[in-house]
């Protein structure tokens, strides 16, 4: 019996690892191979023919610049070059071209070991056209998704504002029909409500600014406990007898930094939808207490303020739609379905966020996140905001700009009725031009959409050359976030915006001089 040795027996089990290693080269879906550090390619497997179409001719002996995607070439050499230097490839992806003209999608790993680049190439153009497949129908979701609110949200302002101003066409009608009949009496009722139905359609404008965060904004500092507290009984009148309302204050002294009506507004609105959730009455809960935010630092403190109530709830699906536009349960005619989208804008805009959680049968709780405040000092009191209304104490001539005939109109009549001297111009040039030879002018009144090349900013920086110091005040029925996209708002200068009661008009212009006298 032959013996074979134990060195035969180790030569024996090392052909059979060559052999298996070739084999599993050969037989390899995954593209390998070998290069030297500079990228020039030493060594490929069959896979690559198989993949690509190239022979191991056309492919060894150079890089792979000549098959790469031209927008991937850099990107490769710097992956090469750190592969030189010791870097493990773990993911890289790049793209190669095919003897027949397509480009695969190729997901590398390598390493280098002595002075060559060992590395395997997986084809994942299939996966990567299911990915872009994918991002491309999420996308079309999202802009189908898109198109249907902003289809139900101009849906709704049409539906909304056809009512409003065919209110106040059919009531001015009426009115001057009284008047021509000599029966003016009659005709002051049908006015009051004209003025009336203006008013909501001033009130939805506004609650759609405040959905989308464009609205004008006094923020203050502000005691919550303080604020909430003074509004109760106008809450309390403002939901009926078969609502009681409850307020519980965790620390009285906490601030925060926002416009006192529209929080108060807000306030209100998550009240009523409180109060409309319990059909046979019951309990709105309002509570307020610190709160730390899960997702910034320990030192980063939130005030809450909470509406619960203990009626009907919603679904999961209606807590997720209750903030858009024009959405809402209640039936025809019962509400607009911007209350609870209104709170949503006026907290987003204020540096807060909104939360909502109910369950159908459990009650819904409402919950407002306003940034901390600083705690006010003993002994100070809280600003508080000017008082609108008043005539002018002092014949002072105003420049009116204004290209619409009617707003000029308008304003010429209610500052003249306050005792105010004005002029006026349709457009920026021919303002300037009064300006400059009418030095008893006071003040600048001016709309921002101006014709002729010189919006009213334009203007405004146009007449402090001319007067320094000059008090201006821009009517305009752009967005606050809007006016700042159009130009440079001069210091001093103040923003009112339409619509506006007269007396809003008065208040501003007074205010404006004031604090020019100041």
């Amino acid at each position: 019996m032959d013996v074979i040795s134990a060195n035969e027996e180790d030569a024996a089990r090392d052909a059979l690892g060559v052999t298996d290693r070739v084999r599993i080269w050969e037989v390899s879906q995954e593209m390998l191979m070998v290069s030297d550090l500079n990228g020039v390619w030493t060594n490929v497997n069959p896979a690559w023919e198989r993949a690509t179409g190239w022979t191991r001719d056309d492919l060894l002996g150079r890089t792979s610049e000549w098959i790469e995607h031209p927008e991937d070439i850099a990107k490769t050499r710097r992956e090469i070059e750190s592969l030189a230097s010791g870097q493990a490839t773990l993911k890289f992806e790049n793209r190669m071209r095919t003897r027949d003209g397509r480009y695969l999608h190729l997901a590398w790993h390598a390493v280098s070991s002595g002075d060559h680049l060992y590395c395997s190439a997986r084809d994942v153009t299939e996966e990567r056209c299911r990915s872009d497949a994918l991002v491309e129908a999420q996308a079309r979701l999202r802009q189908a998704q898109k198109m249907e609110a902003v289809g139900q949200l101009t849906g709704g302002i049409a539906h909304d504002f056809n009512n409003l101003i065919g209110g106040i066409s059919g009531l001015v009608d009426l009115a001057r029909n009284r008047i021509a009949q000599q029966r003016p009496s009659e005709a002051v009722p049908l006015l009051d409500a004209a003025e009336a139905t203006i008013d909501k359609a001033a009130a939805l404008t506004h609650r759609l600014l405040a959905f989308s965060r464009k609205q004008a904004l006094q923020p203050r500092q502000m005691n919550v406990a303080r604020q909430v507290e003074g509004f109760l009984d106008l809450i309390r009148r403002s939901i009926g007898p078969t609502t009681s309302v409850e307020f519980t204050c965790e620390c009285p002294e906490l601030t925060i930094f926002a416009d006192a009506n529209q929080f108060e507004n807000a306030l209100l609105n998550l009240c009523l939808n409180a109060r409309d959730a319990m059909p046979r009455g019951g309990t709105v809960a309002i509570t307020s207490h610190r709160e730390t935010s899960a997702q910034a630092s320990d030192d980063e403190q939130y005030v809450a303020i909470s509406v619960a109530d203990t009626g009907i709830g919603m679904s999961p699906e209606t807590s997720e739609k209750a903030i858009e536009p024009f959405f809402t349960t209640k039936p025809v005619g019962a509400g607009t379905g911007l209350g609870l989208s209104m709170v949503y804008g006026f907290v987003e805009q204020s540096g807060g966020t909104l939360s909502i959680t109910s369950q159908p049968g459990s009650g819904t709780c409402v919950q407002m996140l306003f940034p901390a405040g600083p705690l006010p000092l003993q002994g100070t009191q809280e600003p508080i905001p000017p008082a609108g209304g008043g005539s002018a104490a002092s014949p002072h001539l105003i420049l009116i700009i204004d290209d619409e005939p009617v707003m000029r109109m308008i304003l010429n009549t209610v500052l003249r009725d306050a005792g105010y001297r004005t002029i006026e111009a349709a457009d920026g040039p021919s303002g300037l031009a009064l300006l400059a030879s009418h030095p008893e002018i006071m003040m600048l009144v001016s709309d921002i959409g101006l014709p002729n090349g010189m919006s009213g900013l334009d203007v405004a920086l146009a007449a402090r050359a001319l007067r320094p110091g000059l008090p201006i005040l821009h009517v305009t029925g752009y967005a606050p976030d809007d006016v700042a996209q159009r130009g440079t708002i001069v210091d001093g200068a103040a923003i009112l915006s339409k619509p506006f009661r007269n007396a809003a008009l008065v208040a501003a212009v007074e205010e404006v001089l004031a604090a020019a006298r100041s």
